[in-house]
């Protein structure tokens, strides 16, 4: 399986859970290590295989499964991405993981098509969500026209996949 950029997509499944070991490292949560990483390489499964989060759940633990759950986005039930978001941010972990895998995301729009790197102004408005420190906060994010909503300069550059 490809993603859009034309790479094998299970490179980006270890790019993030390289760098939420990284993460983790730098200031622990409430779950091992082993959890979080587990949940990181399991990111995007449900959204992009057959694989459901009561596989996860099954072949996991639970611990695993809420981050995967708390990071995937639901799309049969039609959820809004701003609401998604919002989900992630609501449990430490899952809004760490969430960051991590938008941050890889941003450093690499570049290698996307021109006709879907506007996505950038949809990460930014997540990242500034994920780093938000209270619900008034990101409510305030929510009203606040897009074009004022940019994170540095710094996370969208690199190359990573």
């Amino acid at each position: 399986m490809l993603d859009k950029q034309g790479y094998p997509a299970i490179l980006h499944a270890f790019v993030v859970m390289l760098a939420a070991g990284e993460e983790y490292d730098r200031s622990p949560i409430p779950v091992t290590r082993e959890e979080f990483m587990s949940a990181a390489v399991l990111h995007d499964v449900v959204e992009d295989t057959e694989y459901t989060l009561a596989y996860i759940l099954e072949q996991f633990g639970p611990v695993v499964a809420n981050i995967v759950d708390g990071v995937t986005r639901r799309k049969l039930e039609k959820e809004v991405y701003v609401d998604f978001i919002v989900r992630a941010w609501q449990g430490e972990a899952s809004r760490r993981l969430k960051r991590v895998d938008v941050t890889i995301n941003m450093k690499r729009i570049h290698t996307l098509p021109k006709s879907e790197q506007g996505i950038r102004d949809r990460y930014n408005r997540a990242l500034l969500i994920l780093d938000a420190k209270s619900l008034e906060e990101i409510q305030a994010i929510i009203r606040r026209p897009r074009q004022t909503q940019q994170v540095g300069a710094r996370q969208s550059e690199g190359s990573l996949l």
